[in-house]
């Protein structure tokens, strides 16, 4: 809402006022606080690429070694499509 209002007030000539250096202010406030709250989170999300990234890669490992061409390749494409989300 806040970069919004900012963005208005300079559409409408305002960018010079104290209201707008008041919102811009307002808006930074609000972001670093958003990012404090949000850093907790970061490890946690890292952790899950990590761990979906070392499953595609062994499931990869395992199909390539256990089936033939014409199989292995519908199963990585199953693959694909599971982990992209779409299957």
């Amino acid at each position: 809402f806040l970069c919004g209002a900012g963005h208005l007030l300079r559409c409408i000539d305002m960018a010079d006022t104290p209201l707008f250096r008041a919102v811009n202010i307002l808006t930074a406030v609000i972001s670093i606080i958003t990012s404090i709250y949000l850093l907790p989170f970061v490890p946690n999300l890292l952790d899950g690429a990590d761990k979906l990234y070392l499953e595609a890669t062994t499931s990869k490992k395992i199909i390539a070694k256990m089936y033939p061409p014409q199989i292995r390749e519908r199963l990585l494409n199953h693959e694909r499509s599971r982990l992209d989300g779409s299957g």
